[in-house]
Protein backbone atom coordinates (compact mmCIF):
# COMPACT_ATOMS: atom_id res chain seq x y z
CA UNK A 1 0.00 0.00 0.00
CA UNK A 2 1.25 3.95 -0.47
CA UNK A 3 2.10 5.00 2.93
CA UNK A 4 2.73 8.15 4.50
CA UNK A 5 6.86 7.15 3.87
CA UNK A 6 6.36 7.29 0.23
CA UNK A 7 4.87 10.75 0.30
CA UNK A 8 7.47 11.82 2.79
CA UNK A 9 9.84 10.00 -0.19
CA UNK A 10 8.36 12.55 -2.82
CA UNK A 11 9.22 15.61 -0.66
CA UNK A 12 12.44 14.16 -0.29
CA UNK A 13 12.91 13.75 -4.02
CA UNK A 14 11.97 17.27 -4.66
CA UNK A 15 14.12 18.82 -2.32
CA UNK A 16 17.09 17.17 -3.49
CA UNK A 17 15.90 17.65 -6.71
CA UNK A 18 15.93 21.92 -6.20
CA UNK A 19 19.22 21.61 -3.93
CA UNK A 20 21.28 19.62 -7.32
CA UNK A 21 19.28 22.59 -9.90
CA UNK A 22 21.00 25.03 -7.51
CA UNK A 23 23.97 23.78 -7.29
CA UNK A 24 24.76 23.01 -10.54
CA UNK A 25 23.44 26.85 -11.45
CA UNK A 26 25.84 27.94 -8.72
CA UNK A 27 28.85 25.95 -9.73
CA UNK A 28 28.27 26.62 -13.53
CA UNK A 29 28.43 30.77 -12.62
CA UNK A 30 30.91 30.91 -10.35
CA UNK A 31 33.54 28.69 -12.39
CA UNK A 32 32.47 31.57 -15.47
CA UNK A 33 33.62 33.97 -13.19
CA UNK A 34 36.16 32.65 -11.41
CA UNK A 35 37.81 31.96 -15.07
CA UNK A 36 37.06 35.36 -16.71
CA UNK A 37 38.34 37.26 -13.47
CA UNK A 38 41.85 34.74 -13.92
CA UNK A 39 41.66 35.56 -17.63
CA UNK A 40 41.03 39.34 -16.80
CA UNK A 41 43.97 39.51 -14.40
CA UNK A 42 46.64 37.54 -16.22
CA UNK A 43 45.68 40.16 -19.21
CA UNK A 44 45.97 42.93 -17.20
CA UNK A 45 49.34 41.42 -16.11
CA UNK A 46 50.10 40.64 -19.47
CA UNK A 47 49.59 44.15 -20.95
CA UNK A 48 51.37 45.89 -18.11
CA UNK A 49 54.51 43.90 -18.03
CA UNK A 50 54.93 44.14 -21.97
CA UNK A 51 54.00 48.10 -21.67
CA UNK A 52 56.62 48.36 -18.71
CA UNK A 53 59.55 46.76 -21.14
CA UNK A 54 58.61 49.01 -23.93
CA UNK A 55 58.86 52.43 -21.78
CA UNK A 56 62.03 51.02 -20.43
CA UNK A 57 63.52 50.91 -23.92
CA UNK A 58 62.16 53.95 -25.05
CA UNK A 59 64.08 55.62 -22.07
CA UNK A 60 66.86 54.31 -23.23
CA UNK A 61 66.76 55.72 -26.39
CA UNK A 62 66.12 59.23 -24.95
CA UNK A 63 69.30 61.36 -24.52
CA UNK A 64 69.89 62.89 -21.38
CA UNK A 65 71.12 65.61 -22.33
CA UNK A 66 67.47 67.01 -23.92
CA UNK A 67 65.95 65.93 -21.13
CA UNK A 68 68.48 68.52 -19.07
CA UNK A 69 68.09 71.04 -21.43
CA UNK A 70 64.43 70.79 -21.85
CA UNK A 71 63.72 71.44 -18.46
CA UNK A 72 65.23 74.51 -19.16
CA UNK A 73 63.44 74.88 -22.44
CA UNK A 74 66.72 75.15 -24.27
CA UNK A 75 65.76 71.46 -25.99
CA UNK A 76 66.81 73.19 -29.50
CA UNK A 77 70.23 73.67 -28.02
CA UNK A 78 70.53 69.34 -27.40
CA UNK A 79 72.70 67.38 -30.31
CA UNK A 80 69.77 64.91 -30.75
CA UNK A 81 66.28 65.61 -30.29
CA UNK A 82 64.06 62.37 -29.58
CA UNK A 83 60.45 64.69 -30.49
CA UNK A 84 60.19 63.38 -34.45
CA UNK A 85 61.10 59.34 -33.24
CA UNK A 86 58.62 59.18 -30.21
CA UNK A 87 55.70 60.94 -32.37
CA UNK A 88 56.04 58.20 -34.53
CA UNK A 89 55.62 55.49 -32.38
CA UNK A 90 52.11 56.77 -31.47
CA UNK A 91 49.70 55.73 -34.24
CA UNK A 92 47.03 56.56 -31.95
CA UNK A 93 45.60 53.15 -31.76
CA UNK A 94 47.89 50.55 -30.20
CA UNK A 95 50.41 53.71 -28.90
CA UNK A 96 47.73 56.29 -27.84
CA UNK A 97 50.84 58.77 -26.29
CA UNK A 98 53.64 59.28 -24.69
CA UNK A 99 55.49 61.60 -22.59
CA UNK A 100 58.24 62.47 -20.86
CA UNK A 101 58.50 63.61 -17.17
CA UNK A 102 60.87 65.43 -14.69
CA UNK A 103 61.37 63.79 -11.88
CA UNK A 104 58.97 65.58 -10.49
CA UNK A 105 55.94 64.26 -12.58
CA UNK A 106 55.40 67.60 -14.40
CA UNK A 107 55.48 67.34 -18.73
CA UNK A 108 58.45 67.80 -20.64
CA UNK A 109 57.29 66.78 -23.39
CA UNK A 110 53.60 65.01 -24.49
CA UNK A 111 52.48 63.79 -27.89
CA UNK A 112 49.04 64.91 -27.00
CA UNK A 113 48.54 68.39 -27.90
CA UNK A 114 46.17 69.30 -25.18
CA UNK A 115 48.69 68.85 -22.17
CA UNK A 116 50.99 71.68 -21.07
CA UNK A 117 54.10 71.89 -20.72
CA UNK A 118 55.67 72.21 -17.15
CA UNK A 119 52.29 70.93 -15.59
CA UNK A 120 51.15 67.04 -14.63
CA UNK A 121 49.07 65.30 -16.71
CA UNK A 122 45.55 65.59 -15.59
CA UNK A 123 45.05 62.23 -16.72
CA UNK A 124 47.45 60.37 -15.42
CA UNK A 125 46.46 62.39 -11.78
CA UNK A 126 45.83 58.83 -10.29
CA UNK A 127 49.29 57.42 -11.58
CA UNK A 128 51.16 59.83 -8.86
CA UNK A 129 52.10 56.88 -6.80
CA UNK A 130 53.18 54.53 -10.01
CA UNK A 131 55.97 57.99 -11.38
CA UNK A 132 57.11 58.25 -7.84
CA UNK A 133 57.94 54.66 -8.52
CA UNK A 134 59.49 54.82 -11.85
CA UNK A 135 61.54 58.17 -10.20
CA UNK A 136 63.05 55.28 -7.87
CA UNK A 137 64.92 53.91 -11.00
CA UNK A 138 62.23 50.68 -11.32
CA UNK A 139 59.92 50.11 -14.17
CA UNK A 140 56.83 49.98 -13.49
CA UNK A 141 52.84 49.90 -15.13
CA UNK A 142 49.92 51.52 -13.29
CA UNK A 143 46.16 50.88 -14.26
CA UNK A 144 43.46 51.19 -16.36
CA UNK A 145 41.33 53.99 -17.50
CA UNK A 146 38.47 54.38 -19.87
CA UNK A 147 38.49 57.09 -22.48
CA UNK A 148 34.69 56.92 -24.46
CA UNK A 149 34.41 53.44 -25.19
CA UNK A 150 38.46 53.08 -25.44
CA UNK A 151 39.91 51.42 -22.10
CA UNK A 152 43.73 52.55 -22.11
CA UNK A 153 47.14 51.40 -19.87
CA UNK A 154 50.00 53.52 -18.93
CA UNK A 155 53.73 52.06 -18.05
CA UNK A 156 56.51 54.39 -16.62
CA UNK A 157 60.28 53.48 -17.30
CA UNK A 158 62.99 56.34 -15.78
CA UNK A 159 65.66 57.83 -17.94
CA UNK A 160 69.33 58.05 -16.67
CA UNK A 161 72.42 59.38 -17.92
CA UNK A 162 75.66 58.06 -18.26
CA UNK A 163 76.38 58.04 -14.48
CA UNK A 164 72.82 56.08 -14.00
CA UNK A 165 71.85 59.48 -12.51
CA UNK A 166 67.85 59.49 -13.20
CA UNK A 167 66.70 62.89 -14.94
CA UNK A 168 63.25 61.82 -15.98
CA UNK A 169 60.46 59.44 -16.43
CA UNK A 170 59.20 58.39 -19.75
CA UNK A 171 55.43 57.36 -19.97
CA UNK A 172 53.69 55.81 -22.37
CA UNK A 173 49.71 55.04 -22.52
CA UNK A 174 48.66 52.30 -24.60
CA UNK A 175 45.27 50.84 -26.21
CA UNK A 176 43.54 48.04 -24.72
CA UNK A 177 40.57 47.48 -26.25
CA UNK A 178 39.83 43.66 -25.27
CA UNK A 179 39.23 44.83 -21.85
CA UNK A 180 36.20 46.50 -23.63
CA UNK A 181 35.28 42.77 -25.17
CA UNK A 182 36.26 41.72 -21.30
CA UNK A 183 33.73 43.96 -19.81
CA UNK A 184 31.04 43.29 -22.14
CA UNK A 185 31.75 39.42 -21.62
CA UNK A 186 31.54 40.33 -17.40
CA UNK A 187 28.12 41.80 -18.62
CA UNK A 188 26.81 38.80 -20.80
CA UNK A 189 27.82 36.26 -17.64
CA UNK A 190 26.05 38.61 -15.08
CA UNK A 191 22.94 38.33 -17.65
CA UNK A 192 23.42 34.88 -18.39
CA UNK A 193 23.31 33.81 -14.40
CA UNK A 194 19.99 36.33 -14.11
CA UNK A 195 18.07 34.88 -16.70
CA UNK A 196 19.33 31.34 -15.86
CA UNK A 197 18.40 31.96 -12.22
CA UNK A 198 14.88 32.69 -14.16
CA UNK A 199 15.00 29.66 -15.89
CA UNK A 200 15.65 27.60 -12.59
CA UNK A 201 12.87 29.46 -10.48
CA UNK A 202 10.58 28.87 -13.22
CA UNK A 203 11.43 24.95 -13.63
CA UNK A 204 10.82 25.10 -9.78
CA UNK A 205 7.35 26.22 -10.24
CA UNK A 206 6.66 23.65 -12.82
CA UNK A 207 8.51 20.97 -10.50
CA UNK A 208 6.12 22.12 -6.82
CA UNK A 209 2.97 22.32 -9.16
CA UNK A 210 4.09 18.49 -10.52
CA UNK A 211 4.88 17.27 -6.64
CA UNK A 212 1.66 18.63 -5.90
CA UNK A 213 -0.44 16.46 -8.97
CA UNK A 214 1.71 13.76 -8.23
CA UNK A 215 0.68 14.06 -3.85
CA UNK A 216 -3.27 13.88 -5.50
CA UNK A 217 -2.17 10.82 -7.71
CA UNK A 218 -0.56 9.31 -4.44
CA UNK A 219 -3.61 10.04 -1.93
CA UNK A 220 -6.10 8.20 -5.24
CA UNK A 221 -3.61 5.14 -5.37
CA UNK A 222 -3.30 5.35 -1.37
CA UNK A 223 -6.81 5.06 -1.39
CA UNK A 224 -7.35 2.55 -4.16
CA UNK A 225 -4.89 0.32 -2.60
CA UNK A 226 -6.89 0.53 0.91
CA UNK A 227 -9.77 -0.47 -1.07
CA UNK A 228 -8.09 -3.32 -2.82
CA UNK A 229 -6.76 -4.51 0.33
CA UNK A 230 -10.38 -4.81 1.80
CA UNK A 231 -11.05 -6.77 -0.94
CA UNK A 232 -8.40 -9.20 -0.97
CA UNK A 233 -8.79 -9.59 2.85
CA UNK A 234 -12.81 -10.25 2.59
CA UNK A 235 -11.90 -12.43 -0.49
CA UNK A 236 -9.05 -14.61 1.34
CA UNK A 237 -11.31 -14.76 4.33
CA UNK A 238 -13.92 -16.03 2.60
CA UNK A 239 -11.36 -19.18 1.13
CA UNK A 240 -10.13 -19.86 4.46
CA UNK A 241 -13.54 -20.14 6.77
CA UNK A 242 -14.93 -22.28 3.92
CA UNK A 243 -13.38 -25.52 4.48
CA UNK A 244 -13.65 -24.88 8.53
CA UNK A 245 -17.86 -23.54 7.82
CA UNK A 246 -18.60 -26.75 5.89
CA UNK A 247 -16.68 -29.46 8.61
CA UNK A 248 -18.95 -27.95 11.30
CA UNK A 249 -22.04 -27.56 9.34
CA UNK A 250 -21.59 -31.64 8.31
CA UNK A 251 -20.59 -32.30 12.15
CA UNK A 252 -23.45 -30.41 13.37
CA UNK A 253 -26.49 -31.90 11.08
CA UNK A 254 -24.93 -35.27 11.69
CA UNK A 255 -25.48 -34.78 16.12
CA UNK A 256 -29.08 -35.66 16.04
CA UNK A 257 -28.21 -38.87 14.22
CA UNK A 258 -25.90 -39.79 16.13
CA UNK A 259 -24.73 -41.78 19.38
CA UNK A 260 -23.59 -40.50 22.51
CA UNK A 261 -19.83 -41.51 21.84
CA UNK A 262 -20.41 -39.96 18.12
CA UNK A 263 -21.63 -36.77 19.33
CA UNK A 264 -18.53 -36.19 21.86
CA UNK A 265 -15.96 -36.71 19.04
CA UNK A 266 -18.32 -34.29 16.62
CA UNK A 267 -18.23 -31.73 19.61
CA UNK A 268 -14.64 -32.38 19.42
CA UNK A 269 -14.68 -31.43 15.18
CA UNK A 270 -16.60 -28.92 15.82
CA UNK A 271 -14.54 -27.05 18.71
CA UNK A 272 -11.40 -27.29 16.97
CA UNK A 273 -12.86 -25.97 13.63
CA UNK A 274 -13.74 -23.17 15.13
CA UNK A 275 -10.41 -22.65 17.13
CA UNK A 276 -9.32 -23.04 13.17
CA UNK A 277 -11.08 -20.16 12.65
CA UNK A 278 -10.15 -17.84 15.43
CA UNK A 279 -6.83 -18.66 14.02
CA UNK A 280 -7.53 -17.98 10.41
CA UNK A 281 -8.90 -14.49 11.23
CA UNK A 282 -5.85 -13.42 13.93
CA UNK A 283 -3.22 -14.59 11.05
CA UNK A 284 -4.75 -12.19 8.22
CA UNK A 285 -5.00 -9.86 10.81
CA UNK A 286 -1.84 -10.30 11.46
CA UNK A 287 -0.47 -10.33 7.79
CA UNK A 288 -3.09 -7.00 7.03
CA UNK A 289 -1.38 -4.75 9.98
CA UNK A 290 1.99 -5.87 9.43
CA UNK A 291 2.54 -7.12 13.24
CA UNK A 292 4.24 -10.33 14.26
CA UNK A 293 2.77 -13.64 14.58
CA UNK A 294 2.08 -14.65 18.36
CA UNK A 295 4.46 -17.87 18.45
CA UNK A 296 5.49 -20.38 20.84
CA UNK A 297 8.32 -23.06 20.67
CA UNK A 298 7.04 -26.18 19.48
CA UNK A 299 8.37 -29.06 18.02
CA UNK A 300 6.68 -29.34 13.69
CA UNK A 301 5.43 -32.65 14.70
CA UNK A 302 2.59 -31.26 16.96
CA UNK A 303 1.26 -29.37 13.46
CA UNK A 304 1.76 -32.10 11.74
CA UNK A 305 -0.32 -34.89 14.32
CA UNK A 306 -3.52 -32.50 14.07
CA UNK A 307 -3.29 -31.74 10.50
CA UNK A 308 -2.41 -35.16 8.61
CA UNK A 309 -5.13 -37.48 10.69
CA UNK A 310 -8.03 -35.64 9.01
CA UNK A 311 -6.56 -36.55 5.28
CA UNK A 312 -5.54 -39.73 5.99
CA UNK A 313 -9.09 -40.97 6.58
CA UNK A 314 -9.75 -38.69 3.68
CA UNK A 315 -7.76 -39.56 0.99
CA UNK A 316 -7.66 -43.27 1.99
CA UNK A 317 -10.79 -43.77 0.56
CA UNK A 318 -9.83 -41.92 -2.98
CA UNK A 319 -7.24 -44.82 -2.64
CA UNK A 320 -4.62 -42.26 -2.09
CA UNK A 321 -1.55 -43.08 0.46
CA UNK A 322 -0.62 -40.41 3.10
CA UNK A 323 3.47 -41.25 4.55
CA UNK A 324 4.64 -38.90 7.80
CA UNK A 325 8.72 -39.28 7.65
CA UNK A 326 10.13 -37.88 10.94
CA UNK A 327 14.00 -37.38 10.24
CA UNK A 328 14.35 -34.99 12.85
CA UNK A 329 11.88 -32.82 14.94
CA UNK A 330 13.77 -29.53 15.65
CA UNK A 331 12.25 -27.22 18.27
CA UNK A 332 11.02 -23.62 16.49
CA UNK A 333 8.90 -20.62 17.19
CA UNK A 334 6.11 -20.69 15.29
CA UNK A 335 2.21 -20.01 15.60
CA UNK A 336 0.55 -23.35 15.55
CA UNK A 337 -3.04 -21.92 13.78
CA UNK A 338 -1.04 -20.52 11.16
CA UNK A 339 1.43 -23.01 10.52
CA UNK A 340 -1.71 -25.47 10.44
CA UNK A 341 -3.48 -23.20 8.43
CA UNK A 342 -0.27 -22.91 5.86
CA UNK A 343 -0.44 -27.59 5.90
CA UNK A 344 -4.17 -27.06 4.93
CA UNK A 345 -3.92 -25.10 2.17
CA UNK A 346 -1.14 -27.09 0.55
CA UNK A 347 -2.16 -30.14 1.59
CA UNK A 348 -5.42 -28.71 -0.35
CA UNK A 349 -3.31 -28.41 -3.57
CA UNK A 350 -1.89 -31.73 -3.11
CA UNK A 351 -4.99 -34.03 -3.13
CA UNK A 352 -6.41 -31.70 -6.15
CA UNK A 353 -3.18 -32.44 -8.01
CA UNK A 354 -3.26 -36.68 -7.36
CA UNK A 355 -5.56 -38.93 -8.53
CA UNK A 356 -5.94 -42.41 -7.38
CA UNK A 357 -3.27 -44.89 -6.13
CA UNK A 358 -1.17 -41.71 -5.36
CA UNK A 359 0.72 -41.21 -2.39
CA UNK A 360 1.75 -37.94 -0.16
CA UNK A 361 4.69 -37.79 1.34
CA UNK A 362 5.34 -35.56 4.57
CA UNK A 363 9.18 -35.11 5.65
CA UNK A 364 9.97 -33.09 9.05
CA UNK A 365 13.89 -32.49 8.84
CA UNK A 366 15.93 -29.67 9.57
CA UNK A 367 18.62 -27.92 7.45
CA UNK A 368 21.21 -24.93 7.32
CA UNK A 369 21.04 -22.62 4.69
CA UNK A 370 22.94 -18.97 4.75
CA UNK A 371 24.56 -19.87 8.25
CA UNK A 372 20.75 -20.24 10.01
CA UNK A 373 19.36 -23.60 11.31
CA UNK A 374 15.57 -24.25 10.06
CA UNK A 375 13.17 -26.79 10.50
CA UNK A 376 11.90 -27.96 7.79
CA UNK A 377 8.35 -29.60 6.37
CA UNK A 378 8.23 -31.00 3.07
CA UNK A 379 5.39 -32.22 1.41
CA UNK A 380 5.94 -33.98 -2.29
CA UNK A 381 3.46 -35.49 -3.91
CA UNK A 382 3.28 -37.55 -7.22
CA UNK A 383 0.36 -35.37 -9.45
CA UNK A 384 0.96 -34.02 -12.94
CA UNK A 385 3.20 -31.44 -10.84
CA UNK A 386 2.89 -27.68 -12.09
CA UNK A 387 4.06 -26.20 -15.82
CA UNK A 388 7.05 -24.68 -15.95
CA UNK A 389 5.82 -21.33 -16.90
CA UNK A 390 3.06 -21.07 -13.74
CA UNK A 391 5.78 -22.06 -11.34
CA UNK A 392 6.44 -18.38 -10.98
CA UNK A 393 3.30 -16.79 -10.39
CA UNK A 394 2.04 -19.78 -7.97
CA UNK A 395 2.68 -17.51 -5.14
CA UNK A 396 0.54 -14.82 -6.67
CA UNK A 397 -3.00 -14.01 -5.48
CA UNK A 398 -5.90 -14.85 -7.13
CA UNK A 399 -3.90 -16.53 -9.82
CA UNK A 400 -5.57 -20.02 -10.47
CA UNK A 401 -5.56 -22.75 -13.09
CA UNK A 402 -8.45 -24.61 -10.67
CA UNK A 403 -12.02 -24.39 -12.37
CA UNK A 404 -13.36 -23.68 -8.52
CA UNK A 405 -9.79 -22.26 -6.99
CA UNK A 406 -9.56 -18.82 -5.67
CA UNK A 407 -5.93 -18.82 -6.16
CA UNK A 408 -4.94 -17.48 -2.59
CA UNK A 409 -4.38 -20.53 -1.06
CA UNK A 410 -0.58 -20.20 -1.45
CA UNK A 411 -0.64 -16.79 -1.51
CA UNK A 412 -1.88 -16.92 2.08
CA UNK A 413 0.62 -19.67 3.09
CA UNK A 414 3.64 -17.11 1.52
CA UNK A 415 2.61 -14.44 3.68
CA UNK A 416 2.38 -16.79 6.76
CA UNK A 417 5.83 -17.81 6.28
CA UNK A 418 7.23 -14.75 5.61
CA UNK A 419 5.71 -13.32 9.07
CA UNK A 420 7.94 -16.39 10.42
CA UNK A 421 11.04 -14.72 8.74
CA UNK A 422 10.78 -18.24 7.29
CA UNK A 423 10.38 -19.43 3.57
CA UNK A 424 8.52 -21.84 0.73
CA UNK A 425 10.38 -23.58 -1.41
CA UNK A 426 8.52 -25.24 -4.82
CA UNK A 427 9.94 -27.63 -7.15
CA UNK A 428 7.84 -29.32 -9.64
CA UNK A 429 8.15 -31.60 -12.68
CA UNK A 430 5.07 -31.92 -15.18
CA UNK A 431 3.57 -35.81 -14.68
CA UNK A 432 6.22 -35.84 -12.10
CA UNK A 433 5.11 -34.25 -9.01
CA UNK A 434 5.40 -31.31 -6.80
CA UNK A 435 7.37 -30.61 -3.57
CA UNK A 436 6.26 -27.68 -1.23
CA UNK A 437 9.64 -26.83 1.40
CA UNK A 438 8.25 -25.10 4.94
CA UNK A 439 11.01 -23.73 6.17
CA UNK A 440 10.91 -22.03 9.52
CA UNK A 441 14.04 -21.00 11.52
CA UNK A 442 15.32 -22.97 14.41
CA UNK A 443 14.66 -22.30 17.77
CA UNK A 444 17.43 -21.31 20.19
CA UNK A 445 17.22 -21.99 23.80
Amino acid sequence: MFKLTQKKGLHRLFGVGIAVLIIIWAGFNIINFVQYHQFYNFARRDLGENLALLARILASSIPSDWVELSKADMAELAKNDPTNFIELIVDGEKIYSIAVLDTNGDVIFSTDSQIENGKENPYWASEIKTIHTAGLGIPIYGGLRKVGKRYLRVAFAPITDEFGKIVGIVGIEAGANYFGLLATLESGLWISGIVSAFAILFIVIILWFGKRELEKLYSQLEQAATLSGIGMMAATLAHEIRNPLAIIKGSAEAIPDSSDDDVGELVQFINEEVDRLSGIVESHLAVARGREFPKMPAKLSAVIDKVIPRYRDRLGQRGIGVIVEVEDDPIVPYSFSSIRQVLYNIMENATSAISQGGIIRIKISQDRSDGKDFGVISISDNGKGIPKEQLKHIFTPFHTTKKEGTGLGLFIAKKIVDGHNGNILVESSEGEGTTFKILIPKYSE
